[in-house]
């Protein structure tokens, strides 16, 4: 978590609060201090929880592998890229809407995105995925798919990180499989 992440969240998006925990915010119980991290902020998405670890790998929390917010962040998306940009103006103002809906001042947080510049939007709608969606295991997944990683990812490998490896428990098992390039 870095300075440059804070910064992507515009100001008096309510999301931020749910997401980093910056100087003197309340964290569990706490007040957050900059010491507690190499950066200075930390982590609140989906750490908190109250429920008991059925199984060893459980870590205590119910991972939600798809919200709403992020269907509609792919169908605004999709129909930017289509160049349907009107259209994709409804589900992204979806998006900022229920999240503008938490905010202390609402009349004046997240505005409405207007632009139907192609790649005016396309940004845009990238930007709503990183704020609405941080630290939901998405993002690395959205620079490849973007073919973005390589400039924002220090040590990605084109050709290679795109994939993991497989683990040799399964090729052990599976005479058949072929090991990704590069592993």
């Amino acid at each position: 978590m870095t300075a440059e992440y804070l910064a992507e969240f515009e100001t008096g998006d309510p999301r931020r609060k749910f997401t980093i925990a910056i100087n003197n915010d309340p964290y569990f119980g706490l007040i957050w201090k900059p010491s507690f991290s190499s950066t200075g902020y930390g982590p609140v998405k989906y750490l908190q929880s109250d429920s008991v670890a059925t199984q060893k790998a459980d870590g205590d929390i119910n991972y939600t592998a798809i919200r709403y917010a992020e269907v509609l962040l792919w169908e605004a998306e999709a129909l930017a890229e289509l160049g349907r940009t009107s259209e994709a103006l409804i589900p992204l103002e979806e998006v900022r809407a229920r999240a503008r809906a938490q905010a202390v001042n609402p009349s004046i947080a997240l505005p409405a995105v207007t632009t139907t510049n192609q790649t005016e939007l396309i940004d845009a709608i990238r930007h709503e995925r990183s704020v609405e969606l941080g630290f939901e295991m998405h993002h690395f997944f959205d620079l490849v798919r973007w073919g973005l990683a390589a400039d924002r990812i220090d040590g990605f490998v084109t050709g290679k990180h795109e994939v993991f490896p497989l683990p040799q428990i399964e090729m052990d098992l599976n005479s058949s499989l072929i090991q990704n390039p590069g592993y």
